[in-house]
């Protein structure tokens, strides 16, 4: 009796630990198959206006103070879109410098990543979805100022001034 009582738990553990090894699936440890969540801060300092230098010192340049950001990041071998969001929370450090936070959730890799201003009147975004193709550019005259500055010679002309 006591002899068939070890042959049924040695045969029992054996089995266990068969079914155990075909249940286990090998994957490196640096490369988890769980997506990852991460923080983004985007510090409002380090944003240049890459126009400033064009403007007529009469005429204001706009500050930065971007309420939200666009966040996209792209998969560096296929330049796909593998996570993007809208990063919306505005906090200000003791010095004074504003930053933009935000998650967002993401599969651990190597990753492109574009962040753009969203919500600016004047700026258009074109082919965001592409990093090699994304362009930002602004209409030849924004309409805020285009209207400030409209005078009317005829009703076929319209002109532009410079204060």
């Amino acid at each position: 009796m006591m002899e068939a009582a070890k042959h049924i738990i040695w045969t029992l553990s054996v089995m266990l630990g068969l079914l155990a090894l075909g249940g286990c699936h090998r994957r490196p440890l640096e490369d988890p198959a769980d997506y990852t969540s991460i923080r983004v801060k985007v510090n409002v300092k380090g944003i240049l206006n890459v126009t400033c230098d064009v403007y007529n010192e009469k005429i204001p340049v706009p500050k930065i103070e971007p309420d939200a950001m666009h966040v996209i990041f792209f998969d560096k071998k296929d330049g796909s879109v593998a996570a993007e969001t809208f990063i919306t929370d505005v906090q200000t450090d003791a010095d004074g410098v504003r930053s933009l936070n935000g998650s967002i959730s993401i599969m651990p890799g190597t990753y492109k990543m574009l962040v753009y201003d969203f919500g600016t009147e004047a700026t258009l975004i074109r082919d965001y979805y592409d990093y090699e193709k994304a362009l930002a550019y602004t209409d030849p005259v924004p309409a805020m100022v285009a209207n400030q500055f409209k005078t009317r010679v005829d009703d076929n002309q319209v002109l532009y001034g410079e204060p």
